[in-house]
């Protein structure tokens, strides 16, 4: 029999108020989360107080995959939950299906090492693992600690370190002349300049624009709902997301040119989705634009101008770059991309272009050319 005692208790985030709860199984802490209201935290303690122990003969390996899914289906994002349900239906599959008390680490072993996956998922496969036997234990008290032995072979052999890629100026307008039309310019337009998320981005109505002030403000940011086809706005990443742009004029004539173009106003999306219709899509103007379409346009532009491939994070990370190369203080790039601490800019986000990198050969090169020069042949010539 499992002993339990625990209550609830509430917290406070940067979006408002939540719910939690604390409970001690067997003298282990189990501490549980991300709660709307009170009632569905207690809900869930009593739920998990009321469970008894389960035959172990009996509890196989889908069971407990079972019930760790419909936990988690009330704890993490719809984006994570269908990770996991992409995982177990691509690597699970062919699990060893045996009550869980009686899987050993050959069955392990076996299973394991068939997955022919990349390193990094290996790892991502183990800790999902892990998480369903952990979680069979705690709540059903079915224990197996064959997963332990499993281990990720070391490979040491020496690779090329992974570059950041950094959007030069020149390389950004080859991109932009072959994006087709007023629309898609304008968006990866203000995605370079601004330095936007992409929720960012297809959160912004034209309620979020003062062009007359040249002014673009970041008050909520779009969140697709996995699995139902609903987008929902949501207030930003944290307090910090919540900032304003100044626009350089150029850009502040060609935003209000295509708002004009388009009829827009103010609730509707400044980057609008469209229709299914065939072959051209009406514009839907109480949707924002989709982000897989996002994407594949970006892939097709990038394909024509015969640039690297990127990702649309990387519009950030050549703002970040190009601030720092003129000048503009870390904690100011911090500030303006809506970080929450500057140390993130500076691990994550600011990397020195080839151009940087060949205005310090200069400043080098002029700093101590003639200090430094063999003098090997004046030592021939005094021979």
């Amino acid at each position: 029999m499992m002993s339990m005692r625990g209550g609830v208790f509430r917290y406070k985030t940067k979006r408002g108020e939540l719910w939690g709860f604390k409970i001690c199984v067997n003298y282990k802490q189990i501490k549980r989360m991300g709660y709307p209201t009170k009632d569905r935290a207690l809900s869930a303690l009593i739920n998990l107080r009321g469970q008894k122990g389960v035959d172990v003969r009996k509890y196989t390996f889908k069971m407990a995959q079972g019930a760790f899914m419909d936990q988690q289906s009330t704890l993490v994002k719809k984006t994570t939950l269908t990770h996991y349900k992409h995982m177990l239906s691509k690597h699970f599959a062919d699990f060893p299906e045996k009550p869980i008390d009686d899987i050993t680490f050959g069955d392990l072993y076996a299973w394991f090492y068939a997955q022919k996956v990349s390193i990094d998922m290996k790892e991502r496969l183990l800790l999902l693992l892990k998480k369903i036997f952990e979680h069979a234990e705690v709540y059903f008290g079915v224990r197996n600690i064959e997963y332990k032995k499993l281990v990720i072979t070391k490979d040491y052999t020496i690779k090329k370190a992974k570059e950041k890629f950094v959007l030069t100026k020149e390389e950004f307008v080859r991109f932009y002349k072959k994006l087709n039309g007023n629309y898609w310019q304008c968006l990866f337009l203000t995605a370079f300049i601004c330095g936007l998320r992409v929720g960012e981005l297809r959160g912004l109505q034209i309620k979020c624009l003062s062009l007359d002030k040249g002014l673009l403000q970041i008050i909520q940011e779009a969140n697709s709902q996995v699995g139902e086809g609903k987008t929902v706005l949501l207030p930003p990443k944290s307090s910090s997301s919540n900032r304003d742009y100044y626009l350089p004029d150029f850009f502040v004539s060609k935003l209000k040119n295509f708002i004009a173009d388009s009829g827009l106003k103010d609730e509707d999306f400044l980057f609008f989705g469209h229709t299914k219709d065939k072959p051209v899509g009406k514009p839907n103007l109480a949707n924002p634009i989709g982000t897989m379409t996002i994407y594949r346009v970006m892939d097709e532009a990038q394909k024509a101008a015969g640039i690297k491939h990127f990702n649309f994070h990387y519009f950030r990370h050549s703002e970040a770059s190009f601030l720092n190369e003129k000048g503009i203080s870390q904690e100011w790039i911090s500030d303006y991309l809506g970080h929450d601490s500057v140390d993130v800019t500076r691990k994550y986000y600011i990397h020195d272009s080839s151009e940087k990198k060949k205005e310090i050969r200069d400043l080098l090169e002029n700093k101590f050319k003639g200090d430094f020069e063999d003098d090997s042949e004046d030592k021939k010539e005094d021979k």
